[in-house]
């Protein structure tokens, strides 16, 4: 079974547009690049036209339309003009291993703030994604546990017990044994 509300949450991080922050940190290594290609005549055209096609180029988006998810990718694009192509590949892994890594924490975060070990997130991945090892799943599939677990110590915080509160269930125990001794 597919987790809608899942899906779009997990989407909704990855797709926040670019901080200020994180556009400017990429306008400044844009100009450095420029200047270092600019300094070896291999530019022909003004900075922000440059800058502008060099990021279409990276992900098909300006820096103002670009979100979360295409910041080490332009961040690469950038270091490889520079001819710092370990940076560029480094930059380059980590944005495939990051959002895997980012979910696996928020899963360990929301275990303990649930007082729960990570054998409880390994059963729901058994019967889900047929495996018990959580480093093999994708980052999806580790975000569908993070909410389950959220889910779950979400009813316990409520004193939900199958949709009761477990002072109306010990009421009902109780008054049904009154009942008896009667």
């Amino acid at each position: 079974m597919i987790d809608l509300a899942s899906d779009r949450a997990v989407l909704g991080s990855a797709n926040t547009l670019l901080t200020s922050r994180q556009r400017s940190a990429l306008a400044q290594l844009a100009r450095r690049t420029f200047k270092t290609l600019e300094d070896h005549r291999l530019v022909q055209q003004d900075f922000d036209s440059w800058r502008r096609e060099q990021c279409i180029k990276a992900c098909g988006l300006r820096i103002t339309e670009a979100s979360n998810r295409h910041f080490l990718q332009l961040q690469a694009h950038f270091y490889n003009l520079q001819g710092r192509s370990e940076v560029a590949f480094k930059k380059a892994l980590k944005q495939q291993t990051e959002e895997r890594n980012w979910a696996m924490q928020k899963l360990k975060d929301e275990c303990q703030k649930a007082s729960l070990c990570l054998t409880y997130p390994r059963a729901i991945a058994r019967a889900k994604y047929k495996t018990t090892d959580l480093e093999s799943l994708e980052s999806r599939q580790i975000w569908h546990l993070v909410f389950s677990v959220r889910r779950r110590d979400q009813k316990n915080r409520a004193g939900k017990t199958g949709g009761r509160k477990a002072a109306d269930v010990m009421d009902s125990v109780l008054g049904a044994l009154k009942a008896r001794t009667q």
